[in-house]
């Protein structure tokens, strides 16, 4: 049986400092602190200036040498041009503000181990899989890619290492002892900083598969391994991979510096362009950041789950068995500090509630601050649920805001049947559109290709290979759609499709009805002459649809 872990408390913020000068400027700890592993260490300190302050300069000396630091987002850093002796070393930093503000001025020592690295490793092409596979399905959920670090990778790599040569059981296997043989730190926070990576957020997930994309297939399946995965503020990953041929150790860490992937008022959010995000404009009425998975619209959804996780999620209630596949909605950790559910209900497209066990920070603390329905049956074959979550959360800084959060997806076993339709002719104001791939019949939709419709419209198209998107812009109306999804984002409102886009010759098939409706054209399908005729306001009137199409 597949065994899955998961350290719940790996997932490790680091709260900043407030200055001795005033609430208005928050920093951490300078960083790297203790005995590492890696002779360039990133050195310097995390700055959160949460009112706009701005830095006139920033400084880090080192062994009595002086250097100008690097701002990276919220980091003022230094890199070390050649390796760093083995020993000790002293470091401060100096950042000047202007106006009113006092500097911030630090001291602090540090230790390069005899045996540290003097580069990090190079990444592995099962390291860069790894990677893919995890993005792909953040572009699932429309989160911005995550990278590879070199550091992470080290820190992935060592553990990995440690565990085949010194296994433990359940949550232990996150921790290591010192003076075992590939020691390099008690938690994965301290075996990231060995290497060198100054962590702002950090999480460990844990597998024990010979196949590196089956662990990460089963961490997002689960529970507690998935919220890490899909965490909207995380930029960095690193994988490793160990194995003496018996025992199989998979290490994930993923993690965010407050650098670069991070935002100017340090809230932690990924600095990254979404054009065409389907959450844009849907999820405006939210008062927070909410990720749920499945993720609307989302159509393959497994049935069931076979529960095999640490700590066991089913372990608050008495006689319960896994069953139905996990439906989680999860918040930003950074924004919010608790939550509180009134109201949670699972409900196939008849109307019927699925029983449900219910996880909350209020009996699992390893979920909070997020929610978690754990369906007490297998799903249905084939079939749309709606999820609804309704209750509040209570921010970092104390305020209460109420959600409400509602969302459908389909589960694995729907046939469906893509006929193409070469007879059937298709007009724009009277003139004809010769498509470059023949329309198609799916669930009872004619399906035209994307562009041969929007571009005769003059609209402005966008695709994002990343995230499957595609937009359209003409006039006032703003068009969203998702390959292989069923929710559209129509002018910021979410809706429902009867046919999913697909992909077919390199073009992207619509629904043409509900296309042209929401960009405000009129849709005349005459059975007899096989022939659908769009009509905008400024071409000529058209006769009520004899049927729907």
């Amino acid at each position: 049986m597949r065994n899955l872990i998961k350290f719940i408390l790996a997932a490790i913020l680091i709260l900043a400092a407030t200055t001795p000068a005033d609430a208005g400027i928050t920093y951490s700890p300078p960083f790297p602190n203790g005995n590492l592993g890696y002779a360039r260490p990133p050195i310097g300190i995390r700055v959160i200036p949460n009112n706009g302050e701005r830095v006139i300069s920033a400084s880090v000396t080192v062994d009595g040498a002086t250097y100008r630091a690097r701002q990276e987002g919220n980091l003022f850093v230094y890199l070390p041009e050649a390796p760093l002796a083995p020993g000790r070393h002293s470091a401060q930093v100096e950042v000047i503000f202007e106006g009113r503000w006092r500097p911030i001025r630090e001291s602090w020592e540090f230790t390069i181990a005899p045996d540290a690295l003097a580069e990090l490793p190079p990444e592995s092409l099962e390291q860069r899989l790894v990677l893919q596979a995890v993005n792909r399905y953040r572009a699932e959920a429309d989160l911005p890619p995550l990278r590879l670090d070199p550091a992470l990778n080290a820190a992935a790599m060592a553990h990995a290492r440690y565990y085949v040569a010194n296994p433990t059981q359940g949550l232990s296997a996150h921790t290591e002892t010192p003076g075992r043989a590939g020691f390099t730190g008690t938690g994965p926070g301290e075996r990231g900083t060995f290497f060198g990576y100054p962590y702002y957020k950090y999480y460990e997930d844990m597998h024990f598969l010979p196949d590196h994309l089956m662990a990460v297939r089963d961490w997002l399946d689960s529970v507690y391994h998935r919220f890490p995965l899909i965490d909207p503020d995380i930029g960095d990953l690193g994988y490793g991979y160990a194995t003496d041929g018996f025992r199989h150790a998979n290490v994930l860490n993923l993690g965010t510096t407050g650098g670069a992937s991070q935002d100017q008022n340090g809230t932690g959010g990924t600095a990254a362009p979404n054009p065409v995000g389907m959450q844009e404009g849907a999820e405006a009425a939210d008062p927070v950041k909410i990720i749920v998975y499945p993720i609307p619209g989302q159509r393959g959804v497994p049935l069931r789950w076979d529960g095999n996780e640490e700590p066991d999620p089913y372990r608050s209630f008495p006689g319960a068995r896994p069953a139905g596949y996990p439906v989680t909605l999860q918040f930003d950790p950074i924004q919010v500090e608790a939550s509180a559910v009134e109201y949670a209900v699972l409900s196939d497209e008849n109307g019927n509630a699925v029983p449900i066990w219910l996880l909350t920070g209020d009996n699992d603390e390893h979920v909070a601050p997020n929610v978690a329905l754990l369906p007490a049956v297998d799903l249905k074959p084939g079939t749309r649920y709606t999820a609804r979550v309704l209750g509040s959360v209570r921010l970092t800084w104390g305020e209460v805001r109420r959600f409400d959060k509602r969302w459908w997806f389909t589960t694995n076993g729907l046939e469906e049947r893509i006929l193409p339709q070469t007879d059937i002719r298709i007009t724009l104001d009277g003139r004809p559109l010769l498509p470059d791939v023949p329309p198609a019949w799916k669930n009872g939709r004619i399906m035209l290709p994307f562009r041969t419709l929007l571009e005769n419209l003059g609209a402005n198209v966008t695709w994002d290979p990343v995230r499957a998107n595609v937009m359209a812009v003409l006039g006032k109306h703003r068009l969203v759609l998702k390959i292989g999804n069923d929710r559209a984002v129509v002018d910021g409102r979410e809706q429902r499709l009867d046919a999913a886009p697909f992909i077919e010759g390199e073009r992207t098939l619509v629904p043409v009805r509900f296309v042209a409706e929401s960009l405000g054209l009129s849709v005349h399908w005459n059975e007899k002459a096989r022939s659908v005729s769009l009509t905008t306001s400024a071409g000529n009137p058209i006769e009520k649809p004899s049927r729907e199409q």
